[in-house]
């Protein structure tokens, strides 16, 4: 099987209970998965395993740089 092409990043704002099912989804499909939260408690290895990335960041009021690609259309 082959991919049509190649999966993106998926940034999943917040680390709750809905984000720890879209995670996995959307990694298990090929997609960079990105996970970010203020609260340490949520975003962290216990909760979201390797690969997802998880990033703690100081308040959802100033996000951080994200890499932000075109969007396809088909």
């Amino acid at each position: 099987m082959e991919p049509l092409r190649q999966g993106g990043t998926v940034y999943i704002f917040g680390a709750g209970h809905v984000s720890q099912k879209i995670a996995p989804l959307s990694d298990g499909v090929g997609f960079k998965t990105v996970v970010l939260d203020d609260r340490v408690d949520y975003a962290n290895r216990e909760r979201f395993p390797e690969p997802i990335e998880i990033r703690v960041i100081d308040s959802f009021k100033k996000l951080p740089s994200l890499l932000l690609t075109e969007t396809v259309t088909w």
